[in-house]
């Protein structure tokens, strides 16, 4: 019987001292589109967050709390975890599922900065990888290669 193996593209990468791992479907040309779509809604949602984290500060300003006021940081925790798990389902979409619980494994909801963290890591690692998958489809694919049946 004969075999064929095609690289599928899919790049694993360990993400914990448990040997868990997140993918990477590089042979999917919509991962990169949808990555800088991510990464520029993110952006827009740090504005956005920004905006409101604001207001619910001067909702709250008139009141003297005599020190912590939590019903400011219950509103403004929850602006933030709602934005941070929408992220999550994002990156588990990209990246596999339960990404962010295999990253941190010890967070329930990561937050912002986790958020942050885990793309400031990965981004040289997709650019790597998209190096080395643009150098393949070149060697490959070079108007001067002969191919297999060239002899």
């Amino acid at each position: 019987m004969e075999k064929l193996k095609i690289d599928s593209g899919i790049k694993k990468i360990e993400v914990n001292d448990n040997g868990e791992y997140i993918t990477v479907n590089l042979s999917d040309n919509k991962f990169f589109e949808n990555f800088n779509n991510f990464v520029s809604w993110m952006n827009a949602k740090q504005e956005s967050v920004s905006a409101q984290e604001k207001a619910i500060q001067e909702k709250y300003a008139d009141q003297d709390t005599k020190g912590i006021n939590f019903d400011l940081i219950a509103e403004t925790t929850a602006l933030y975890k709602e934005i941070c798990d929408d992220a999550s389902r994002q990156l588990d979409g990209m990246f596999g599922s339960d990404c962010m619980k295999k990253v941190y494994p010890d967070v329930e909801s990561p937050g912002f900065e986790l958020i942050i963290g885990f793309l400031d890591e990965i981004t040289p690692l997709l650019k790597k990888f998209a190096a080395e998958r643009n150098q393949v489809i070149n060697t490959k694919y070079n108007r001067n290669r002969k191919g297999a049946r060239s002899r």
